[in-house]
């Protein structure tokens, strides 16, 4: 007999008894004559459990089971890296399947990181499902998440997939998935199909979800033949690994959002099943703590994922009896306030503890959510997600380093990055056309569903408007907003006020009416028809001009200066307000779905099936074509101001282009046909209608980062103080910058380039290293430089003593010198090491650390006292290290290694940690003022955002070329990087600065919105 996952036999069963009885009968089974001879026949039981429950089995004696499994244990290592490499790669080979080395390598080392096996499998099962040709690449594994975020992606995007409803029957079968151990440890659970069926979770429901998530291999199910009655099976649902919980950061955010509520389920069930059997008496309801608990547990949003229907009936009278027993109510609470007051400390301690991981957990959960969304394009509500993170962390006093980290990152990257601002999905058919009004105010949009609906910019909904017989397919804005033009598929053309009411109505075509539009002063309506003509309209409904287009079927005008059309014949025709045609475009392949004509009337957009955009000028000559679309454009529009061009495909991608063809930008979250385009007058928002019935508003005001371009080489250095930064090149020149990326002065002195930069504590001074051989003090007040003369050669760092007294240069002469801040030499130290690179003072300001290339001596790091007295040094770790820094306390030494690493280790020597991740090699690395967490930059294009433990936080791009240098501020707020690209990148980790500037941007949407939570309403309050 073989039990695998021993440990449930503590984890789910929470009767002491009847583990006690489980435990008697299964030692009983094996044969004894096989204990005593062991070439006899019998039972031999082979269980397996998880290294961490071993001491759960010798707590007690449990029939024996302690002294069987002391004299039969084989304890399973770990995985060795050869045993990995043949778990992965052997499999594949016997299908045929190539696995490319690289990514061997990468998975060995992710899993080796996170020590998760499971999560292996996981990856490698999804690699196979979703292989597209018979190999597995680095790529793909990539693009699933890798080891550490395929789990994550991949239950992400089902999750998603729900509708509404369904996403919160997801919820609830999960959490009745889990349970909370009495050592408050979250594992699986199983539980009947039929107890997941609640009055609000019918049947159909939970089996349609039940079915996808199994496809999705996040829950098992297993039929048996119930043993009370043979000819009916039972189905047993369970979450498919206990990694699931841990790993997957939505279900572990709701465990621990509902941690106490699970906690406490499973004895409120069983109070529940008593008061049943004992026929409801209420002798048997609840009462004291545990009424009290029940009533947390029954307010809860959530209640019908914890709570069966006889179990909601039993609380429910519990509660209610309680109202009438002020008595009883009055001494529960005073007995309530007695327990608390006899609390020890170390239960408070405990609960401290309890609380703090509970915060770091949900802290985390919420960060990983908010990039999730932000991957999925979901940006509006990722930055939502991260607001929420971050004012959570921003109220909280004790949150792990890189917890803390992890919000700022995903808030840092949502602010920076939103772009989707809102998504109203009212119309119950899709949405043809959509116009806002130049104040911004009014959204008119027309639907299939034969309505035009009018909305304010939050998404709410004003006002319906009903007349026409048949689809609308298009609907127009005068200029001053106070009419409205629509065509229909019924032939005609309405015009209606703000308000809603019909104006005229005109019998205006013998077909649909595809495009309705205002001339530019806002007197004449055009509109187009299939009948392939084109009519104009006073206000009044009276027919001013009618023009037989000789085309197929019109599909678009636009009246500007001059009217276009656009249609089936492939063409694009100009005509003035007679009637009179002034020139035919031609050059699309396909038919012509869409034009525009730009404000100023100098030229013309035009979209076709043959999946480009076209700009045309009025002479009728084609000035260039936009391409990039993989799908049919069928909708375009300028900006209000010209410059910008936006196109929209039946794939549901957005494209912004400047006016003579570069693509600005990529908008995705259409699930399909994007039908038409609308900006604000100020350009800084964009409506765009589909056929997913949907309309979204798009926010073109993203933030952006500042760069600092100014260099006209290689940027080798960055330093930052409180108040600015500064940057230096190989153009012999250092630029002071402000925090906002304007350029405050640029320092000329050295003769070559500079190679290292550094920051006087109160930020007066900046210290420069060049390639000159000299240091320069640069006084930022005007007050007079100092110049450091005495190396060799080349100087290649320079660094600042903590109380800015003293500085420290290392140089390729192979000595450091310590210098006060006018520039004299206070002291030279012969270094030992072939080639210096890099000199910091240790914390304290009482020692000295140099490292560089080590040559044949291996001797790469030493460190000495201000005397010159060697105190330490590191020899064989690895042969180059190009840059060190010490940690806030000291304690620990992060150097980069020729090997494209970063270690982590004592003073002494000793390895306490390795970061790996980087494919080339790291030239420099930065704490932030806490020691918990250092960046590093590589000539991999990359800045790396770690903790202490060697976990990748972040990964930053935004330098195309080799990272030279990354500097935290002193206030841990900013993170400096520069580049071979003559490029320096900033990213804000302030946290009051970046909850600012995401509430400015939601904040409109929290007070204005229907969908708001009340409880979010407030949730920017005091940002």
């Amino acid at each position: 007999m073989v039990i695998d996952q021993f440990e449930e036999v503590f984890t789910l069963c929470s009767d002491k008894i009847e583990r006690e009885q489980f435990f008697e009968c299964l030692m009983g089974g094996i044969d004894r004559s096989y204990q005593a001879n062991s070439n006899a026949t019998g039972l031999l039981l082979i269980i397996t459990m998880g290294a961490e429950f071993l001491g759960k089995c010798f707590e007690q004696e449990y029939s024996g089971l302690a002294r069987q499994i002391q004299s039969h244990l084989v304890t399973v290592t770990p995985m060795t890296t050869l045993e990995l490499e043949q778990a992965i790669a052997e499999p594949a080979k016997q299908v045929g399947i190539e696995i490319q080395p690289e990514l061997v390598e990468q998975m060995i080392i992710d899993t080796e990181n996170y020590g998760s096996l499971p999560l292996l499998q996981y990856t490698l099962t999804e690699l196979w499902q979703q292989r597209r040709a018979d190999q597995f690449s680095l790529t793909q594994y990539i693009n699933l998440g890798g080891v550490k975020g395929c789990l994550e992606k991949q239950a992400y995007a089902i999750y998603h997939s729900f509708n509404a409803r369904e996403r919160q029957v997801a919820k609830q079968i999960f959490l009745k998935l889990v349970q909370i151990n009495e050592d408050t440890v979250a594992s699986c659970k199983q539980v009947l199909k039929t107890d997941l069926i609640t009055p609000q979770q019918s049947l159909a429901v939970v089996s349609k979800v039940l079915k996808k998530l199994v496809k999705a291999r996040l829950i098992l199910t297993t039929k048996f033949t119930n043993y009370q009655n043979s000819n009916q099976t039972v189905t047993i649902v369970e979450l498919a690994h206990n990694t699931i919980i841990n790993n997957w950061s939505q279900l572990n955010f709701w465990v621990e959002s509902n941690r106490e509520a699970i906690k406490q389920k499973p004895g409120m069930e069983a109070d529940a099943q008593r008061w049943l059997k004992k026929d409801k008496s209420d002798k048997y309801l609840l009462s004291g703590r545990k009424l009290s608990l029940a009533e947390n547990l029954l307010d809860s949003d959530t209640e019908s994922a914890f709570v069966s229907v006889v179990a909601k009936e039993f609380l429910e009278k519990s509660i209610n009896r309680k109202r009438f027993q002020t008595k009883f109510r009055i001494r529960s609470i005073v007995g309530l306030i007695i327990v608390l007051g006899c609390l020890s400390g170390f239960s408070l301690i405990n609960w401290r503890v309890a609380e703090k991981d509970k915060l770091n957990a949900q802290l985390n959960a919420l960060s990983l959510s908010a990039e999730n969304q932000f991957t999925a394009n979901q940006r509006f509500d990722a930055l939502l997600t991260a607001i929420k993170a971050g004012k959570q962390l921003h109220d909280a006093s004790e949150v792990a380093a890189d917890v803390r980290m992890g919000v700022l990152i995903s808030l840092q990257k949502t602010v920076y990055g939103v772009s989707k601002r809102r998504t109203i999905v009212e119309h119950t058919q899709p949405v043809n056309s959509i116009s806002l009004s130049k104040d911004g105010e009014i959204i008119a949009s027309a639907s299939d569903d034969s309505t035009i609906k009018l909305w304010t910019s939050y998404g709410e909904e004003i006002a319906t408007l009903s007349g026409h017989q048949g689809a609308v397919y298009s609907v127009s804005m005068s200029n001053n907003g106070k009419v409205l033009a629509s065509g229909s598929q019924d032939g005609t053309v309405k015009l209606w006020s703000r308000d809603g009411k019909i104006l005229n109505t005109m019998k205006a075509h013998q077909g649909a009416v595809n495009s309705v539009t205002f001339s530019g002063d806002g007197k004449t309506i055009a509109s187009g028809s299939v009948d392939g003509t084109i009519k104009l309209w006073n206000l009044q409904g009276k027919q001013l001009t009618a023009i037989k287009a000789n085309q197929d079927k019109i599909y678009s005008v636009s009246y500007g200066k001059v009217l276009a059309s656009a249609g089936e014949d492939k063409t694009i025709k100009l005509w003035n307000a007679k009637g009179k045609q002034l020139a035919t475009l031609k050059g699309h392949k396909e038919k012509v779905l869409s034009v525009s004509v730009s404000p100023d009337g100098k030229t013309i957009a035009t979209a076709s099936w043959d999946n480009t955009v076209k700009v045309w000028g009025m002479d009728g000559k084609e000035i260039g074509t936009l391409r990039g679309h993989k799908s049919p454009v069928v909708s375009v529009n300028f900006s209000v101001d010209g410059k910008t061009i936006a196109s929209g495909s039946s794939d549901g991608e957005i494209k912004l282009w400047a006016r003579y063809g570069r693509e600005i930008a990529t908008l995705k979250g259409h699930g399909t046909w994007v039908s038409s385009l609308s900006f604000s007058n100020d350009g800084l928002t964009l409506a765009s209608a589909s056929a997913d019935n949907t309309i979204k508003l798009w926010s073109l005001q993203e933030q952006k980062m500042p760069a600092l371009r100014g260099h006209t080489s290689y940027i080798t250095a960055i330093s930052l103080s409180k108040d600015a930064i500064a940057t230096g090149g190989y153009d012999n020149t250092v630029k002071i910058w402000s925090r906002e990326g304007e350029e405050l002065a640029t320092l000329k002195g050295h003769q070559r380039g500079i190679y290292s930069l550094s920051f006087s504590p109160d930020g007066e001074t900046v210290a420069s290293a060049s390639a000159d051989g000299t240091g320069i003090v640069w006084n930022l007040a005007g007050l007079g430089n100092a110049t450091l003369t005495g190396h060799q050669d080349q100087i290649y760092s320079i660094s600042y003593s903590p109380d800015g007294k003293m500085l420290a240069t290392a140089s390729l002469d192979k000595t450091i010198k310590l210098w006060n801040t006018r520039g004299q030499q206070l002291l030279t130290i012969p270094g030992g090491i072939d080639d210096l690179r890099t000199v910091t003072f240790r914390p304290d300001g009482k020692a000295i650390a140099a490292a560089g290339f080590g040559g044949n001596s291996q001797v790469v790091l030493k460190i000495w006292n201000l005397k010159g007295e060697e105190l330490g040094k590191v020899e064989g770790l690895c042969s180059v290290m190009r840059k060190i820094s010490f940690s806030a306390n000291g304690k620990i030494i992060a150097a980069t290694c020729s090997d494209n690493t970063v270690k982590l280790i004592t003073p002494k020597g000793q390895v306490v940690g390795i970061l790996r991740g980087h494919q080339g090699a790291v030239n420099s690395l930065s704490f932030t003022p806490d020691g918990k967490i250092i960046a590093t930059g590589s000539d991999d294009g990359t800045v790396k955002i770690w903790n202490l433990d060697g976990k990748e936080l972040v990964s930053l791009d935004g330098i195309r070329e080799g990272v030279m240098d990354v500097s935290f501020s002193p206030d841990g707020k900013m993170l400096g990087a520069v580049g071979r690209d003559k490029v320096g990148m900033l990213w804000n980790f302030d946290l009051e600065n970046l909850l600012g500037r995401g509430c400015d941007v939601v904040h409109d949407y929290l007070q204005s919105s229907s969908d708001v939570k009340d409880s979010d309403r407030r949730l920017c309050e005091g940002f």
